[in-house]
């Protein structure tokens, strides 16, 4: 039988005010930022630690945090993105596990027990507890990505996590031209790495184009 746990004793005022603080640091560390990457990658990290390091979560209790957005290829599919946690799954459809499920409702889905949870998708096998909150376009209502907590204990968020999460996940709509761009930019370098895994297997291409897709790739992200 699993035991919850996970919560220790604090105000709903003491959560309002870690995730206020919480943005707070999050604006200052992407002020100026643009890389779309970088952007992302900091918001994960940012988040995953500060919740494991705060007074409302034992340590490490909070295994994944990272994000998944809208395949520009094929919009029935979330794509993985940035992300703290062991490795995850790469693509998960529209409408099927937490996430699926959150991106099409484009509502927060808060699950106590995945177990317990119709359709769940199992990444990682110590996973518990899960909380999905979808990142929509304000302008357009459409759907850009999902931010994805995963945790290994019971119950481990609430309707507070929820407020204080949504939050954050507004701060990164405002960006949302970013987030778009970084799955622009995600599906055009598939594309680009298809041609050159594809070149590594046609004598006709020589290495000189191998090299230069490659530095066209990684300018990319730069």
């Amino acid at each position: 039988m699993v035991q919850d746990t996970t919560h220790k004793p604090i105000s709903a005022a003491g959560k309002a005010e870690f995730y206020s603080e919480l943005l707070i640091k999050l604006e200052a560390l992407l002020e100026g930022i643009t890389n779309p990457v970088t952007v992302l990658s900091n918001a994960a990290a940012l988040v995953h630690h500060e919740l494991n390091s705060s007074s409302f979560k034992y340590k490490d209790s909070v295994n994944w945090s990272g994000f998944y957005y809208l395949d520009k290829t094929n919009s029935k599919f979330l794509i993985l993105g940035p992300f703290q946690g062991k490795v995850a799954c790469t693509r998960i459809k529209i409408g099927t596990g937490v996430c699926g499920t959150a991106a099409e409702n484009k509502k927060p889905c808060l699950v106590p027990n995945v177990h317990e949870f119709e359709g769940h998708i199992t990444c990682d096998s110590n996973s518990i507890s899960e909380l999905v909150l979808p990142i929509v376009d304000p302008s357009s209502e459409k759907l850009l990505a999902v931010l994805d907590l995963d945790s290994s204990t019971l119950s481990s968020f609430d309707e507070e996590d929820v407020l204080g999460l949504e939050q954050i996940v507004k701060f990164l709509a405002t960006v949302s031209e970013q987030t778009t761009n970084l799955a622009a930019n995600y599906d055009s370098d598939v594309s680009t790495l298809q041609v050159v895994k594809a070149a590594r297997f046609d004598e006709n291409i020589g290495e000189s184009l191998i090299n230069s897709t490659l530095v066209n790739v990684f300018n990319s992200q730069t």
